[in-house]
């Protein structure tokens, strides 16, 4: 199972924005799905939208995926640039950073409001939405468990560099 995990990990979508020859409508998460799983991602944006309507939480899973996801032709996501100091990313993925930071913010916005009953069926909503997500990105994957050739960058190597400023040991 863990290895699974990994793999489903390591191999996650890349978020395909229009300005990178993607057919996005907004962010380039759907048309990151559908390429990685080779599924139309009008059926992705239409589980989004069933998502957010039945159980809420569809703004919320977007946003997050939009946070974990990488942009294509990168291999750092928003969430991993505003967690590795500034000084070891290099100009690209400082703007991921600024994303990501953007994304964390919507992250706080939308998870309290994803429901408007009360706290316990809100928890429920948000659990209940986040497991069918997860059970339909394992199920993608289980279909589908290599990705496209090309599609996912390599990891990059980072090298350790001293802070700036700091003095030389």
């Amino acid at each position: 199972m863990n290895e699974t995990l990994k793999l489903m990990w390591d191999t996650r979508p890349p978020r395909i924005p229009k300005k990178q020859g993607g057919d996005a409508m907004v962010a380039g998460i759907c048309e990151g799905i559908g390429v990685r799983y080779h599924i139309d991602p009008t059926l992705v944006r239409v589980a989004f939208a069933a998502l957010s309507l039945v159980f809420g939480v569809g703004l919320f899973v977007y946003t997050l995926c939009g946070f974990l996801m990488p942009r294509f032709g990168l291999s750092t996501s928003p969430a991993q640039a505003i967690s590795t100091p500034k000084h070891q990313l290099d100009a690209v993925e400082v703007k991921e950073r600024d994303t990501g930071w953007g994304l964390l913010v919507l992250l706080f916005i939308f998870f309290p409001t994803i429901s408007a009953w009360t706290w316990a069926d809100a928890t429920a909503s948000a659990l209940g939405g986040l497991a069918l997500s997860a059970l339909a990105w394992w199920a993608l994957h289980q279909r589908q468990p290599e990705p496209p050739v090309g599609l996912i960058a390599p990891p990059r190597v980072r090298h350790p560099q001293p802070e700036p400023g700091a003095q030389p040991q």
